[in-house]
């Protein structure tokens, strides 16, 4: 669950995409479940607060971050944090050094141990993930 102060319910959170299959198949909208699929027995999904920045200053992060994995950043796959929090997950934020917008979606205890069930969530974020790609992020901000 989220609490209240940390998160709006409608806040997006997106998952950064480095893999270009995973977004040739995203910008045609469907979002794979495997953008939202962490390692085994990996209880977080790392993700970034999209409405706590602005475009431009994600983008730097999120380049950077491809940069230092020798990797290419396509966008995020975005869900809202009410969407993150259900099924037993919850939101947290989780500011890391070089990306003050870092968040992690919890998964409940049952989907650690069990890679069906880690699976499953990822499949309930893909669907309700919408694609941001770069033409989109590149956009100036309207704030």
């Amino acid at each position: 669950m989220t609490s209240a102060e940390d998160f709006a319910p409608s806040e997006n959170l997106g998952r950064s995409v480095f893999s270009s299959r995973q977004a040739k198949r995203a910008i045609r909208g469907i979002v794979p479940f495997h953008v939202f699929l962490e390692k085994e027995g990996e209880p977080l999904i790392s993700v970034d607060r999209l409405d706590k920045s602005k475009s431009q200053e994600a983008l730097q992060i999120a380049q950077s971050i491809a940069t230092s994995r020798d990797r290419t950043f396509y966008g995020w796959a975005a869900v809202t944090a009410d969407v993150a929090a259900s099924n037993g997950r919850r939101v947290t934020p989780s500011p890391q050094p070089g990306n003050p917008f870092h968040a992690d979606i919890v998964l409940p205890a049952p989907a650690i141990e069990d890679r069906d069930e880690q699976k499953q969530h990822a499949q309930e974020l893909a669907t309700e993930a919408q694609w941001r790609g770069l033409d989109e992020v590149r956009q100036p901000d309207i704030r």
